[in-house]
Order: structure tokens, then sequence, then C-alpha cells
């Protein structure tokens, strides 16, 4: 038997199965469901983030215009002086945030988890509340809103089982296997003909799917490397299952043998193995890091209060420290350090010190990310979501990496007011566009 003809055979067994076409016809519904619950989340971010940026420009403009008409700040605030640093920092906006990637449409990630926006003052953290703890990939999904990428990794894998687990086993049951034994001079290749049909059957399914909605969210003009890479390794997975069931089919005849072998080998990899790694994960680094940044927060804070009650001299030694670097400032060699430039100092202090207690936690976070990388090798399902987790800039490093961009700009920003304080600086037009492009560009 050729394989056009295994083909022929195979497509009009798949059209007089009514549990196989519903079954495909509820999988491409489930997929058709993910995509569009990837594509309204990346719009949603889209009109935010494009509602924020537009409020970002018009404070500015406000700003621009009270110095154009020599005003001090709003009318109804007579005690605003905007030339002042205290006031500058205080109406200047920065916000910023993470650009979506239209990749997002194919994969959500932990783009759920994680703030992509944040408002930056003088006071913020890169771990305050409106930006989630980290949760390790196979944690989202224990409250995963379905995704297309969780429809490629869990759900095509019942598809398979459910379109190839009754092959030999229909023929033997109906008397008529010995007879396609005669007519196929290679049963191994008749049987690989009948598997490549629904893989190639299914992977046709999903790249449609794909197409239409890369054309919809414009994937194909921005991202035509990663949507390439992304549908190449979501096949090569597909194939990974296709050979894994072919195997089972190869060494089993019963229809029911081959259904309990197939669902115990998905039960291993999609359930039983990522959540033993996850669980190991969790006991050996429990996830308490936000407990232990806002306990070493508080008391390095405390500490700082303290410094209002020194006498000039113990104060000027614990400003003047070389690691602050404010000695060469104007006010450093003043007699006096009076409570407006020390509270202009206190956002700049209470960051250094609590760089260090956030450093700990990204290390801690880090092992912990490593342990289960660790697992790859036996846990292939948790590397495949990473892997997909990446491609579409939604894994762990993605939003670590924009959790770095926010602590940069919280440096800039108390660093500058800090020093813009201590130099005595007058804000003028002039210094509040230097600021703008300096901390103000939002995007990442």
């Amino acid at each position: 038997m050729s394989i056009k003809d295994t083909f022929i055979y195979e497509w009009l067994h798949f059209t007089k199965s009514k549990l196989k076409v519903i079954t495909l016809l509820l999988f491409s519904i489930a997929a058709v469901y993910g995509l569009q619950n990837g594509y309204q989340l990346f719009k949603e971010h889209v009109v935010e983030i494009n509602d924020i940026s537009k409020k970002q420009n018009e404070a500015y403009q406000t700003i621009f215009t009270w110095l154009d008409e020599n005003k001090s700040g709003p009318d109804e605030r007579p005690y605003v002086d905007i030339s002042k640093p205290l006031w500058a920092f205080y109406y200047i906006p920065s916000w910023t945030w993470k650009q979506p990637s239209p990749m997002m449409v194919f994969n959500i990630g932990q783009a759920e988890q994680f703030g992509y926006y944040k408002k930056v003052t003088d006071w913020s953290t890169a771990f305050d509340s409106d930006l989630s703890e980290e949760l390790a990939n196979p944690e989202r999904l224990a409250m995963n809103s379905l995704d297309f990428c969780f429809v490629i990794l869990y759900l095509s894998p019942l598809l398979l089982i459910i379109l190839l687990y009754n092959i030999k086993g229909y023929e033997k049951d109906n008397g008529i296997l010995k007879l396609i034994y005669v007519q196929s001079s290679d049963t191994i290749k008749w049987l690989a003909a009948r598997t490549s049909f629904y893989f190639i059957l299914v992977s046709i399914v999903l790249i449609i799917l794909m197409l239409v909605y890369a054309s919809i969210c414009g994937v194909i003009k921005t991202n035509l490397v990663e949507f390439i890479y992304f549908i190449a390794s979501g096949i090569l997975y597909l194939l990974a299952w296709v050979l894994a069931l072919l195997v089972i089919i190869t060494l089993n005849n019963s229809s029911m043998a081959k259904a309990i072998s197939m669902i115990s080998l998905w039960l291993i990899f999609c359930l039983v193995l990522p959540a033993f790694v996850q669980q190991s994960a969790s006991l050996k680094y429990p996830t308490i890091y936000m407990t232990d940044f806002l306990d070493a927060k508080r008391t390095e804070l405390y500490e700082l209060y303290d410094l209002y009650e020194l006498p000039q001299d113990s104060l000027k030694i614990q400003l003047l420290k070389p690691e602050l670097k404010l000695q060469s400032t104007i006010v450093a060699k003043d007699s006096i350090i009076d409570q407006t430039t020390l509270s202009n100092t206190m956002p700049y202090l209470a960051n250094l010190i609590t760089k260090p207690a956030a450093k700990e936690i990204l290390i801690r976070s880090e092992k912990k990310n490593q342990f289960i990388r660790n697992s790859y090798w036996y846990n292939p399902i948790t590397f495949y979501l990473n892997h997909l987790n990446s491609i579409c800039n939604t894994d762990y490093y993605a939003y670590q990496n924009f959790r770095e961009h926010i602590q940069n700009l919280i440096d800039i920003r108390t660093s500058l007011r800090a020093m813009d304080t201590w130099n005595k600086e007058v804000i003028d037009k002039e210094r509040i566009q230097y600021y703008m492009e300096t901390f103000g560009q939002g995007k990442y």
C-alpha cells in the first residue's frame, strides 16, 4: 500500500469517526479561544500603555506651560515652587512600561503574573506591590487562563492520543489486520504513514490558526523570525509526541492497551514530573522573598530617620561618606546641612540601603530557577514551556530585565534629586527637558 493510498484510507477512516471529527473541532475551538485570550491581553496592554504615555506627555506639557508663563506651579497651590528639586521631582512623572511583543498572542506566559508598567517615584523600589512577586513558570499553570501555548503543550498530545489510539487495534478488532499485513510489505512504514497523516492534519490546523492571528496582530511584519521559530518549535514538539505514540502503537495490538499506555505517558510527562519538580523547588526555596525584603526595608528606613536627630558634625560624617559621592557638591562646603537638603537626600539614601536586600532576593530566585532548569533532562514539558515563553518575550527573565530597568530609573531619579539639591540647582525649562530625556522615556 503506497503512502498516497494510506493517506486516502486514513482520511476516510477519520471522516467516518464522529469522535475524532468532534475532538478535532473542539481542539480547534480551544486553540481559537487561547489565541483570542492572548490577542485581547495584547490589545489591553497596548491601550493601557498608550494612555499612560499620553498622560505623561500632558504632565510634561503642563510643567513647560508653568515655566513659559513664569508660574511656580498650579494656581490652586501657591506654596509650590517648581524651581526647587523637591517640587520639580514631585510633579515630574516618570512612568515606564514593558512594551508588549505581538508574540504574546501565541503565548501569554507570565504576562498575567507581572506588572508591565510602573510609575517610578523617589520612594519606589523594584519590589513594590504593583509589581507582583516572581513565580516560576510551572507555578502559573495552576492558575492559568487558557492560552495557545497551553493548547499546544497539554491539549495537542491528548488530541493525538484520541486520533491514534485505535490505529492497528481497529483493524485487529474487525479481523482485517492480517489482510493489511499481506498488502503492505513494510508494517512499520504503514504505521508511520498513518500516524504521519494525523501529525500533518493537526500541524495544518495549528499553522492556519496561527497565520490568521499573525496577520491580525502584525506579527509577520514585526516579529517574523520569532514567529517562524515558534512554529518550528511547536511542530517539533508535536513530532516528538507522534514518535513516542508510534512506538506504543508498534508494540501493542490492543486498542485498550495502547490507550492506557498513551494516557499514562501523558500523565507522567505533563502532570506528574512538572508537579514533582515544582513541589521540590518550593520546598527547597520557599517563596517568602517579599517578606524578607519588607523586613529589611522597614528596619533600614527606621535607622535613616535617626539622621534628623544627629548634631551637624555627626550628620556631615554620615552624609559625606565616599560611597554617597556628595563630597564635591556645594552644600558639602557649607557649615550646616538644613532640613530641606536632608529631606531631599532621604530617597537617595533609602534606595542605597534597600538595594542589597533586593539583590539577595534575586540571588535566591535565580537559585530556584536554576534548580528547575536542572530538571529539563527528565522534565521536557517545563523546558518547552519556558522555551516558548522566551520566544514570545513573556518568560520570567523578560520581566526580570524590566525590573532591573525600573531599578535603574530609581537610581537615576534619586541620585539626580540629591545631587541637584546639594548643588543648589535652579530647575528651569532646560533642566526639566534634561529630566525628561534622562528618565522620562517610558518605553522599555
